[in-house]
């Protein structure tokens, strides 16, 4: 969404699969695999476990935010889901993109890295239901991998924290009793924009009253709100009044929640989206065997409120080993981050004829194979279609070492070296 998904969501399974070789080297197990070194070579660096580091901060500090809720708080190490588990246990369509090659990296045709934690969330019901609901909820983080676009806000492995809560539904009174305790004071309440009220809204599940929907959605609202403006408050003073920081609900739609929500928040003069949430459906606590029972749940994007918090403008530092980066960082602080230096940057372009075939994803994961963390980003610069009907793009690399000024030969090799591979790999012809 947002996180509690992008593309929209959540059983589960840390295999232990005979499919796994020493330090996630993977077999090609069927035409399926398309795992690259690039990704098998950051497996294992468990960022969000790395005490000091900002994910594992800000990780820490999310969980503060709900240490008076009953949940289990859960981080999946192991990255590697049935597709079952990532997609079809969470309602997604057979013909979704999100299952395509060129958007998930597959292990084999039945198993894939998590896109999402969702992946978990079933599992977790399930282990609240085993316990016979001894906690009301959970608080899920893992990294997630994905293949995107190349620019300063998108990596194809990143982390996400997944919650959820969840109330009997013949306990009116602790339902209210919970509404009561995540009451927003009059100052906070003014910096809410609520776009998603359920007035007149028709997107509500049949089986939960109007009541226990309103509540459920004012419960997550309100806990959501609470939560971001305390780490808001914790952001050093340089210039922003964080009395004036603002907050804005507006409906989305996901395939596990239902109403769903988004939040959005206005930070040095632009709207940012910050995470997704919503009614958790019915059926996904049938599944789990968790009856008569109505909930809540979200997914926010770690480097994303990171990147916010932090004012870090590159979501590459947070891979760099460098460390001018990592000394800036205390445990469990959040610290407006220096920029120690800035490189300058060279650009190559690139143009190519594509057939129907070609897909965005499969070109920015060559890059990013073949070129790693130097680049910094790919624009499309100029598309266009003659008479006959052939596609030509070209598209601008542009490169920029965090650490070091790049070389021209240095680049040059690598564009060579990214022509070569785009040669062999992709069904295109470069001009």
């Amino acid at each position: 969404m947002g996180s509690i998904l992008s593309f929209n969501c959540k059983r589960y399974s840390l295999l232990k699969s005979p499919k796994i070789i020493f330090k996630n080297t993977y077999k090609t197990l069927d035409s399926w695999s398309n795992i690259p070194e690039h990704i098998k070579a950051k497996q294992g660096r468990k960022l969000f476990l790395q005490n000091g580091h900002p994910l594992c901060s800000l990780r820490e500090l999310l969980q503060r935010q709900f240490r008076d809720k009953s949940i289990n708080c859960v981080a999946k190490e192991s990255p590697v889901v049935s597709t079952i588990t990532n997609f079809d246990s969470l309602g997604i369509p057979k013909t979704h993109v999100s299952r395509s090659k060129s958007d998930t990296y597959y292990v084999d045709k039945d198993t894939c890295l998590r896109t999402h934690t969702s992946a978990h969330q079933l599992e977790e019901f399930k282990n609240l239901a085993e316990s016979k609901m001894s906690k009301k909820g959970f608080l899920i983080t893992a990294d997630v991998y994905r293949r995107d676009e190349v620019d300063a806000s998108h990596y194809p492995i990143f982390h996400q924290m997944e919650g959820a809560y969840l109330w009997d539904r013949n306990d009116k009174a602790g339902m209210l009793r919970d509404l009561e305790q995540v009451k927003l004071d009059s100052d906070l309440q003014k910096l809410v924009i609520d776009e998603a009220t359920l007035k007149d809204h028709n997107d509500l599940q049949d089986i939960y009253s109007l009541q226990e929907t309103q509540i459920a959605s004012i419960h997550l609202k309100n806990s959501l709100v609470l939560a971001i403006h305390n780490l808001v408050l914790m952001t050093p003073d340089n210039g922003l009044d964080k009395s004036q920081v603002r907050y804005r609900w507006t409906y989305d739609s996901f395939p596990f929640t239902q109403p769903s929500f988004q939040l959005e928040i206005f930070w040095k003069g632009a709207w940012l989206e910050i995470l997704g949430s919503g009614v958790v459906r019915e059926n996904i606590l049938t599944q789990a065997g968790i009856q008569n029972h109505v909930g809540w749940a979200f997914g926010i994007g770690l480097e994303r409120l990171a990147m916010i918090l932090y004012s870090i403008p590159d979501i590459r530092l947070f891979w760099t080993t460098d460390d001018r980066f990592h000394k800036q960082f205390t445990p469990n602080e959040i610290t407006t981050f220096q920029p120690y230096s800035k490189y300058p940057l060279c650009y190559k372009d690139i143009s190519f004829w594509i057939d129907e075939s070609f897909a965005a994803n499969d070109f920015y994961e060559l890059v990013r194979d073949v070129c790693k963390d130097l680049v910094e980003s790919v624009d499309l610069i100029d598309q266009y279609t003659t008479k006959a009907g052939r596609t030509s793009l070209c598209y601008r690399i542009n490169y920029r070492s965090m650490e070091k000024s790049l070389k021209n030969e240095d680049v040059d090799l690598l564009q060579v070296n990214l022509r070569k591979a785009l040669a062999s790999s992709l069904n295109i012809q470069l001009r």
